[in-house]
């Protein structure tokens, strides 16, 4: 990774006189805002500071193997969701196995919710809590 720049601040005694006042005025939101953005790129960028959201549904399959139920979500990102990735997955029910690889998510977006219409690689007939990541 590269190494993040150094950062001189804006001191007025770098400016002739003649411009010590209007330095004075700028100086400070400009030297906080250039130390906030390097801050987040020393380790300090998280999940919060991403475009994504971390949700939990729980659901059951059918004997088709896509849940019963509609699955939707009120999604909170400004921009549509543009993927959906598992992360972890419970089974809830006494039936059913861990899939062999991880499911697969198609969904489409309407008004800020999220409609999941199938989820591949699930157990027939079983309890499901799954958390997964989106992301815009």
């Amino acid at each position: 990774m590269s190494r993040i720049p150094d950062f001189k601040r804006i001191v007025k005694e770098d400016y002739p006189d003649k411009y010590h006042d209007l330095i004075d005025k700028l100086a400070l939101p400009i030297n906080s805002h250039i130390e906030q953005v390097r801050n987040l790129f020393n380790k300090n960028i998280d999940f919060e500071n991403l475009s994504q959201e971390f949700i939990t549904l729980s659901f059951t399959t059918g004997a088709n193997s896509q849940p019963i139920s509609e699955l939707k979500f009120k999604t909170n990102l400004k921009r549509n969701v543009r993927g959906i990735m598992p992360v972890s997955l419970t089974i809830t029910s006494t039936t059913g196995q861990f899939p062999a690889f991880i499911p697969m998510i198609s969904f489409v977006q309407a008004d800020g919710i999220v409609y999941i219409k199938n989820i591949g690689g699930l157990s027939p007939n079983t309890g499901y809590q799954m958390s997964f990541v989106t992301v815009s």
